[in-house]
């Protein structure tokens, strides 16, 4: 009788059958009819050979057979004296056995002195010594020991034979190879350990030890940070800290930007000096009015008390000096050009100047081009002022007053 090896997907694990194990995937075996038959034939066949009719309804017949198979082996082997030991009748008794050489022999307990033992079976092994195996009594089951025998009787303990009061052979697993032989199902195999640290790398205590190439060691490490060529600066929070001289610190640009203009707007402190190329494109100054609708550029000149602006009006080429209020400002200038031509010096300025400054008498005309300025008086003939007297602006070309008129002109432009 064996495991049904040879039939095919019985799921035997080990020569064994196994149960199913849902965390590990391990299924559980099958039991073929062909093995469960041969096995209750050979139940059966004990059973037959012990004289025992089988019964469904009983669950002790084989250790009953076992146990009257094995008695009547013994008892007629004893009396045949079997295994060459000259043994002798079961019924043959006295103290006198003790010892006795080549025998195999059996005595009740009213016949010696080891009161406590039901039966002994004398095992002589030469030189006035033997081995006994004894039943002992006992309350409820009985057990047995071995012990030796010296040649004048005593007993010295050498071993216990385990059974039913001491040993329950249905609360021990049978021995096996494997985890799933003791029925443990929370522990991994050979197999499955094998595989879960396949993917682990070997316990080390370097990177090169865990096979890792992308990151530095710590003497690397310890090198690029110390090196004179490739070394670090210690953390800092300053730029001296950190050894730089080519930057402004925080309070420098703070003390440059103070001594500079607002783009919004701001005042200057001290005297203000343009230097870059000019031109008439590219003034070195210039005061824009960019707002659209507006129709006035200023650019003011002041003192603490008094000011002036220098105007000028979007869709004209005039230039204005007025007041705060308005009004024409006061100018001191020295010789006064027309398109680069002097029109007046600081010598002949608002003095008459031949050409430009004329009188006018009777029904003068003005001379040719330009613009004159006039003031014309008009008398009757007894030197009387009457109307008719007039001043104002006229091109040159222009005939003013009458034959009694008298005045001036002074060409502007």
């Amino acid at each position: 009788m064996d495991f049904p090896k040879s039939v095919p997907n019985a799921g035997l694990v080990n020569g064994r059958f196994v149960d199913e194990n849902v965390g590990t995937g391990q299924p559980g075996s099958l039991i073929p009819a062909t093995w469960g038959n041969a096995v209750t034939l050979e139940v059966m066949s004990v059973l037959d050979l012990a004289g025992i009719l089988p019964d469904e309804a009983k669950y002790d017949q084989l250790a009953v057979a076992i146990s009257k198979i094995v008695t009547e082996k013994t008892q007629n082997s004893l009396r045949r004296g079997d295994y060459g030991l000259g043994g002798v009748d079961l019924s043959e008794s006295g103290s006198d056995v003790i010892g006795r050489p080549g025998g195999f022999y059996f005595f009740g307990e009213s016949q010696n002195s080891f009161v406590s033992y039901a039966s002994v079976l004398n095992l002589p092994y030469g030189a006035g010594n033997s081995a006994q195996l004894a039943i002992r009594q006992g309350a409820t089951k009985a057990s047995a020991a071995i012990r030796s025998v010296n040649a004048q009787g005593s007993w010295t303990p050498s071993a216990e034979i385990w059974t039913e009061a001491n040993f329950n052979p249905n609360s021990k697993a049978d021995r096996g190879t494997t985890l799933g032989a003791y029925g443990i199902s929370d522990a991994y195999t050979k197999v499955q350990t094998d595989s879960a640290i396949g993917g682990k790398a070997d316990k080390a205590t370097t990177l090169g030890g865990y096979g890792i190439s992308d990151a530095y060691t710590k003497a690397q490490t310890d090198s690029a940070i110390g090196s004179a060529g490739s070394g670090k600066a210690d953390k800092a929070t300053t730029l001296g800290g950190y050894g730089i001289s080519d930057a402004y610190t925080r309070e420098q640009v703070n003390l440059i930007l103070g001594g500079k203009l607002d783009k919004s707007g701001g005042t200057i402190d001290g005297s203000l000096y343009v230097t870059s190329p000019q031109s008439l494109s590219s003034p070195a100054f210039s005061v824009n009015s960019d707002t659209p609708g507006s129709a006035l550029s200023a650019m003011r000149i002041r003192c603490l008390n008094t000011g002036v602006l220098l105007t000028h009006t979007n869709g004209t080429n005039a230039l204005s000096v007025i007041t705060a209020a308005g009004t024409a400002a006061t100018i001191s200038a020295g010789e006064v050009l027309a398109s680069g031509s002097p029109c007046h010096t600081a010598a002949s300025f608002m003095k008459p100047v031949a050409g430009q400054w004329i009188s006018l008498t009777g029904g003068a005309t003005l001379p040719a081009g330009g613009t004159w300025a006039y003031q014309v008086s008009t008398f009757n003939n007894t030197g009387t002022l009457i109307a008719g007297s007039t001043a104002g602006l006229a091109a040159g070309g222009t005939q003013l007053g009458h034959a009694t008129s008298i005045g001036f002109a002074w060409r502007i432009q």
